[in-house]
Formats: structure tokens, C-alpha cells, sequence
């Protein structure tokens, strides 16, 4: 044995990355003259990669009747990565989420997927406890609209609030509860339920009325690892996901038969960026070719200088779709800004615009499925009777959308001038 300083054993720690968690003084316990005692306990520092284990139980090995717990742990994952603002530390050892935000993401996740006809368990969707006529009313609204800060009013208010409040009970009642450490009957979610949430008029997706729904508890670790290591852990979620889909067809070689894309597709997160670059290269190869390059609003040839406009203003719904942008001359494109067309500019524009989605996207064969499926997620209303996508289809989910941004969200609309001659 050695005698040693606490400073040099201080240095040592901070030198191999060890975090001193506590320090105790003690005299000897053989009372010999001159000699004492520090005790030390060093740990190192959680980055996360501690709670991996656990989730790779639940993904992998623990016992599914249903896709609840992967659907539930894509969500944490996406409140993990991109929500982060509404969660509350408490304590040393978790993190408390509003559960509404948590439900409302339920919904979101589930949306595609029930509507492709995806059995989500063995029995089929029939059997799905937050899937009720509440959740299939709001499958005219886009997922865009399903996110922070909008706004929703009169049925929708009323559905999007009872669709949230069945997913809060299948939540709790299922993943929450059999979502437990190995070994044992103790859950790794806890959540606490509030009073009842009543119905409204009107309503917006703020942090006051997601909270009001109760509280969700994530682990700090696993909290942790889900916030620095989502890009890893989502595909083998994603993946598992399929998997277990493609097991629940009707028949042992139905799940098989769908493509894997196909049920990526509906598993797919809109996230939207504010890039244009690749809409500004077809509007280029446009303006130098025969057909040239039109304004959507004036119908201005556009010979020099253009912009890309989001038909819909980015800062009030933020949608990056194709089907969202147009060539616009500049000057026109400013006195818009971040107002709202109205109906009257939309119908005035249609055949541009149809133009426009017809030469940019609907002729190219590397860009139209993109287009279609753009379309499809964001506008439910872009289906025809038959079950299709066609131009004009779209046109009329285009006019549905901007109905609803205006009544929801009250945005000041802008009508463009004539085209001076």
C-alpha cells in the first residue's frame, strides 16, 4: 500500500475521463497514529450508450402482441430529436414530456399506416383502441398540421382533442405498462393522467394543452440516448417495425408480397427543410428550353431572374413539397412574402399552375412517383374517386388546404395584381 493525495487522485480521474461523485473523510478504524482515510467513489459519465442494452431488448427480444411498443419508441425518438424544448428534468434519474405531445405523435405515427391498410395486429386494424372515428375524421388533414403551434377549429378542434385522448388511454393502458425492465414488472414509463380534457371550439397545439393531458417519464439515460444516437436507433426500429407488419398479413405470404419500400413509405416522417435548390434547377433547365419559364401568379415570361415561392408561406406551414413550389418574378414573389393566397388567385393560376406541375414533374419519370407521393402524405384531399392521383386532383386538395389555413390560422391573404402589359 501507498500513500496517496486526493489532488493527485483528482488529476488521475479528470486524465481517464472519471467524474468524482462523492468524497468521504475517515479516521482509521484500527486507530493508528497519523494515518487517515479518504474514500472516493468515481463513476463515469453516462453519454447515454448505457441504456442501449434496454432498448435493444425491447426492439428485439421482448414480446410483442402488436406494434405499440416499436410505435412507441419511434415516437420518444422523434420528441427526442426534434421537441426537445418541451421536456422538464426531474430529478437525477428521469425527464417528464407532456403526454399529449407524446399522443399527438401517436397519431401522426400511426396515420399513413392505417390508412394503407398496414395490419398493425395480428387480428388486424379492426382491433386498434385509439383508431376510432375520431382518428379517421382527421384524415383530411395534413401531417403538416399535426405539429406545434397550429391551430385547428370547429370539428377538428373537436376530433383532434378526443383522437389525443384516445391514444393517451391505449398509451397508457398498453406500451407504457408492458414496456418494463428485464426481469421484472416495473415499467420504464411511468405516466400520470390529468383531469379530463374537454372538448373545444377551437384550439392550439401549445404547451399549456399538451401538458393538460398528464405527464410522461423517460429514464434520463435512456433519455440521453435517444436524443444523441436517434439517426442509429430509428432504422433498426423502423426495420423490426416491417418486419412484424409482414408477419401480421392474412395470409403467410400477404406481408411478404408488399414491397419493403412500400411499408418505408408509410412508416416516413415528413420533416421539412426550407431548400429549394433542386426546384430552381428544373425551373433553369425550364427558362433556357422552348417552353420557357412562366410566373405562377402573373404569368410574366420569366427570362432572367427568378424565385422559388412556397405557394403556402413556409413561416405559417412549413411544407417543402414539390407540388408546394412555383417560379415567381421576384418583385411579385416580395409584395407576397408570408401571406396567404386567396381562393380567387389559386383559380386564376390553375392553369399555370397545372402547367407548371404537368412539364416540371408529372413528365419525368425519375420525379413523378416522388410528386405523387408528396402529394398523397401532405394533401389527403389530392385523391381522386378512383383511388389516383391526377393533376386536377391535386389542384382541389391544393384549394381544400388553403380553406383551412385560412379559417384555422387566420393569415392575411394576398391577392397578385393584374399583369401590366
Amino acid at each position: 500500500m501507498h500513500s496517496a493525495e486526493l489532488g493527485e487522485i483528482e488529476k488521475l480521474a479528470q486524465e481517464h475521463g472519471l467524474q468524482i461523485v462523492g468524497i468521504q473523510h475517515q479516521q482509521d478504524a484500527r486507530k493508528r497514529p497519523g494515518i487517515t482515510w479518504d474514500v472516493l467513489w468515481l463513476r463515469l459519465p453516462d453519454d447515454g450508450t448505457g441504456a442501449l442494452p434496454l432498448l435493444r431488448h425491447i426492439v428485439f427480444k421482448d414480446q410483442k402482441s402488436s406494434t405499440y411498443k416499436l410505435a412507441l419508441l419511434r415516437v420518444l425518438l422523434r420528441i427526442a430529436d426534434g421537441t426537445g424544448g418541451l421536456v422538464r428534468q426531474e430529478g437525477e434519474h428521469q425527464v417528464d414530456l407532456p403526454l399529449g405531445l407524446v399522443a399527438l405523435f401517436w397519431v401522426r405515427a400511426f396515420r399513413q399506416l392505417v390508412a394503407e391498410g398496414f395490419p398493425q395486429h395480428p387480428k388486424g386494424n379492426n382491433h386498434l383502441s385509439f383508431a376510432k372515428d375520431a382518428f379517421h375524421d382527421l384524415g383530411n388533414r395534413s401531417p403538416y398540421d399535426l405539429r406545434i403551434g397550429q391551430q385547428f377549429s370547429g370539428d377538428d378542434a373537436e376530433n383532434l382533442v378526443v383522437a389525443i385522448r384516445d391514444a393517451v388511454d391505449c398509451i397508457r393502458r398498453m406500451p407504457a405498462t408492458y414496456i418494463t425492465y428485464p426481469r421484472s414488472d416495473k415499467p420504464v414509463f411511468p405516466t400520470r393522467r390529468r383531469g379530463p380534457v374537454r372538448l373545444r371550439d377551437s384550439l392550439r397545439l401549445d404547451e399549456p394543452f399538451l401538458w393538460s393531458f398528464g405527464t410522461f417519464s423517460v429514464p434520463l439515460n435512456l433519455w440521453r440516448a435517444m436524443s444523441r444516437y436517434a439517426p442509429w436507433i430509428e432504422p433498426a426500429i423502423l426495420n423490426e417495425w416491417v418486419h412484424v407488419m409482414r408477419g401480421y398479413g392474412r395470409t403467410p405470404t400477404e406481408g411478404a408480397a408488399t414491397p419493403w419500400d412500400k411499408y418505408m413509405s408509410a412508416l416516413r416522417w415528413l420533416v421539412p427543410d426550407h431548400d429549394t435548390s433542386f426546384v430552381r434547377q428544373l425551373a433553369e433547365d425550364m427558362r433556357k428550353g422552348d417552353s420557357g419559364l412562366f410566373c405562377i401568379w402573373t404569368g410574366r415570361r420569366l427570362t432572367h431572374a427568378f424565385d422559388i415561392d412556397h405557394c403556402f408561406p413556409f413561416a405559417a406551414w412549413p411544407c417543402n413539397d414539390l407540388w408546394n413550389l412555383f417560379p415567381s418574378y421576384p418583385a411579385t414573389n416580395r409584395r407576397k412574402g408570408d401571406q396567404l393566397p386567396t381562393r380567387h388567385a389559386l383559380e386564376e393560376a390553375e392553369p399555370r399552375i397545372l402547367d407548371w406541375w404537368d412539364k416540371a414533374y408529372w413528365q419525368g419519370p425519375a420525379i413523378n412517383q416522388r410528386f405523387i407521393e408528396e402529394c398523397r402524405s401532405a394533401l389527403p384531399m389530392a385523391v381522386s374517386d378512383g383511388g389516383n392521383v391526377t393533376l386536377e386532383s391535386v389542384f382541389e386538395g391544393l384549394t381544400f388546404q388553403q380553406m383551412v389555413l385560412k379559417r384555422d390560422q387566420q393569415l392575411t391573404e394576398w391577392q397578385p395584381n393584374p399583369l401590366r402589359r
